[in-house]
């Protein structure tokens, strides 16, 4: 209530009791609702589980935005560079939890609603936020089976098939280039070569890489899917140089295709 008062004169209130005792009782209440919102940030108990084969977007003080996730051996990144983080930690301090990434300190500020925010243990203004991706681009059982590039399919009749550009005595098969995807293993065939490798996919961010996962020195950026048609960005390491191709398009073999050469 807002109460006028004679100009130059003090005045108290004598307020009842129970206005007192109900007043009380709401700042209780208040202050426990208060701290009871600070516990649950604060005393949250970071598990590797939170983050371990989960993808995030973080984005850090400048917001940039970077598509990581989290696996057994390191944290990759997924921003077309070959930059692979160091290998990551959870750890618990004085019921702090403490994330080691990147080789520094993080403690976990707040857990958000999709996510974490971390501030640097040694400088309050160098944090980031994760944000949890749960939705799917892609489905790994999209890609499994065997892809042509485009630019080859017409080398599938015999009578198209040009020389081999290669001679390796005892030798006599020529390997259409192709690429076949089994649950774990990528088998690539070109001309008189044919290798396996193993392959790892991220299905959130549409990300295929070949060779050990934390050291891939080649990428695929799934751009377009369809059950027969696939078109992908290439990165790869060719003589210590780094190369790109774009808009590469495949073509999948169904049963009714001719058999490769």
């Amino acid at each position: 209530k807002n109460h006028s008062f004679p100009a130059g004169k003090q005045r108290f209130l004598a307020e009842p009791l129970a206005t007192i005792r109900m007043q009380k009782l709401n700042i209780i209440t208040m202050s426990l609702l208060i701290l009871m919102s600070c516990n649950d940030s604060s005393i949250y108990q970071l598990q590797n589980s939170d983050l371990l084969n989960k993808s995030f977007l973080l984005v850090n003080l400048n917001s940039d935005t970077i598509q990581i996730e989290f696996t057994d051996n390191c944290v990759k990144t997924y921003n077309w560079n070959f930059r692979t983080y160091e290998p990551w930690e959870v750890q618990t301090k004085n019921d702090s939890s403490i994330l080691f990434f990147d080789g520094k300190y993080f403690e976990l500020a707040k857990k958000t609603e999709d996510g974490f925010e971390f501030k640097n243990l040694r400088n309050d203004s160098d944090y980031f936020v994760l944000h949890e991706v749960s939705e799917r681009l892609i489905k790994i059982e999209e890609i499994n089976g065997k892809w042509i590039e485009n630019k080859y399919l017409h080398w599938l009749s015999a009578e198209n098939l040009p020389p081999p550009p290669c001679h390796m005595e005892g030798l006599d098969t020529f390997y259409i280039p192709s690429f076949e995807f089994q649950p774990d293993t990528c088998i690539s065939t070109k001309f008189c070569n044919k290798k396996s490798e193993p392959f790892r996919i991220n299905e959130h961010f549409g990300i295929i890489e070949f060779g050990g996962f934390c050291t891939t020195r080649n990428q695929w950026r799934i751009k377009q899917i369809s059950s027969d048609t696939m078109v992908v960005d290439v990165r790869y390491v060719e003589e210590s140089t780094v190369k790109y191709i774009e808009n590469e398009k495949l073509i999948k073999l169904l049963p009714t295709t001719p058999k490769l050469h």
